[in-house]
């Protein structure tokens, strides 16, 4: 891996795995990837690297009655991480997280980093966001590091485009958010017995269901409504999510495509972000310029 660029400056950029950057075609090669866990029947995976979006979603679908688990990076790989940096000449490091409220990873990496004070400055930033959103964090700030930019300057324009991203998103399932402990039980509970897929728009670092719908083509179409109001008259950068259906997906892309003029390219979350969400979720990220 190429980091000519960013050992000149002594400036790195690490995202975690749920940021999706390992489907991401334009990736940024020089941002590394901190990897969280997502556990099936008791064996751990690197996320994205022992299991990929692929082959998870495809369990999940061959197992509906099974969850798989997550959890954060190791205290220990995650100081290997910040170590291989300061042996190669890294004085600054910048990590994009995925929202605190939703994983104790944000934690994990701030406890890690406290022991490298004196060595590595490393910038723990929490984006309040999931999956791709996150990945797009990381890709600004190797291209704002790369024009020059202070780590000081780089934070505070993180700052601001953590205001403006929203994810608006279609889910076919409470179950999973409701197991792996996401959402209220009586919510959850109340879903299952109507069978609704719910409209969900995560901001902010919370969840906000926007509406319940019972057919995946009433699903597609509310999706699309909600899209199409929130972007109307605001100057977006628009980018599509899904959860293993790829067919899915182009389904509510062309859907979106008849309203806004043109395909958004999508791409899948990740297995530790999906285990979260279930099978079958399609949606897009917002970020308001």
């Amino acid at each position: 891996m190429n980091h000519a660029v960013f050992a000149a400056e002594r400036f790195a950029v690490m995202s975690t795995s749920t940021g999706s950057l390992d489907y991401f075609r334009n990736k940024d090669p020089d941002i590394r990837i901190l990897r969280l866990d997502v556990l099936i029947e008791g064996q751990a995976y690197a996320d994205g690297e022992q299991m990929d979006a692929k082959s998870f979603y495809q369990w999940l679908l061959d197992n509906p009655d099974k969850l798989a688990t997550t959890r954060p990076p190791e205290f220990d790989y995650i100081s290997d991480q910040l170590m291989d940096l300061y042996m190669n000449g890294y004085t600054d490091v910048i990590i994009t997280t995925i929202a605190a409220s939703l994983s104790k990873t944000f934690e994990r990496i701030r406890e890690v980093a406290a022991l490298m004070q004196g060595r590595l400055n490393v910038h723990v930033f929490d984006t309040g966001s999931v999956s791709v959103p996150e990945g797009m964090f990381a890709q600004e700030a190797s291209r704002l590091l790369k024009k020059g930019f202070s780590v000081e300057e780089v934070l505070a324009k993180l700052e601001t485009l953590r205001s403006k991203c929203v994810i608006i998103f279609g889910v076919n399932s409470l179950r999973y958010l409701v197991k792996n402990g996401r959402l209220s039980m009586a919510g959850g509970l109340i879903g299952s017995m109507l069978q609704v897929k719910p409209i969900l728009k995560f901001e902010n670092s919370a969840f906000t269901t926007l509406q319940k719908v019972r057919k995946t083509e009433n699903a597609i179409e509310a999706v699309t409504d909600a899209v199409v109001e929130y972007i109307e008259g605001k100057d977006v950068y628009v980018s599509g999510l899904y959860c293993g259906n790829a067919d899915l997906y182009q389904e509510f892309a062309q859907r979106l495509s008849d309203r806004i003029g043109h395909i958004v390219e999508g791409y899948p979350l990740s297995p530790v972000a999906g285990a979260h969400i279930g099978p079958n979720a399609f949606g897009v990220t917002i970020l308001r310029r």
